[in-house]
């Protein structure tokens, strides 16, 4: 066995350990993210973070996303045209973003309604930037 397929096969395991961290009850699934021979960050599928788990419709963020998320590791603020979709929102609730500003309302409410429950600051600034000029923003 080559070096790589030993270190292959020991991620592999991590990840098949830390599918059981999964709050899924219909699959548990653990990803590892890794450079070289070290581990960058591991995830599990669930809900997101403070919602329950399990409901219908399934809120499940994957493994995979959640390995990806968690690599980040600054507070960030997220700007976007846009109030997050509840996907997206599911993954913001996930990492480390702090903020989120908008200049547009998302046609449906769902995501914001997550952020605020995860105490996740949105604040939609319209068409007027926080400068005073306006923003033209194509929709």
């Amino acid at each position: 066995m080559t070096k790589q397929e030993a270190f292959d096969l020991i991620f592999l395991r991590f990840a098949r350990d830390v599918a059981q961290l999964s709050t899924c009850k219909r699959a548990k699934v653990g990803a590892v993210l890794v450079t070289g021979d070290q581990i960058v960050s591991y995830g599990y599928n669930g809900a997101p973070r403070g919602e329950p788990h399990c409901i219908d419709p399934c809120q499940c963020v994957h493994a995979e996303a959640n390995a990806l998320i968690k690599s980040i590791s600054l507070n960030m603020t997220l700007y976007s045209t846009t109030v997050p979709c509840l996907r997206c929102a599911q993954l913001i609730v996930n990492s480390n973003i702090q903020r989120v500003l908008a200049v547009h309302a998302y046609r449906c409410g769902d995501g914001l309604d997550l952020l605020k429950r995860a105490d996740i600051p949105v604040d939609l600034v319209g068409n007027v930037g926080m400068l005073g000029d306006a923003l033209e923003i194509e929709r």
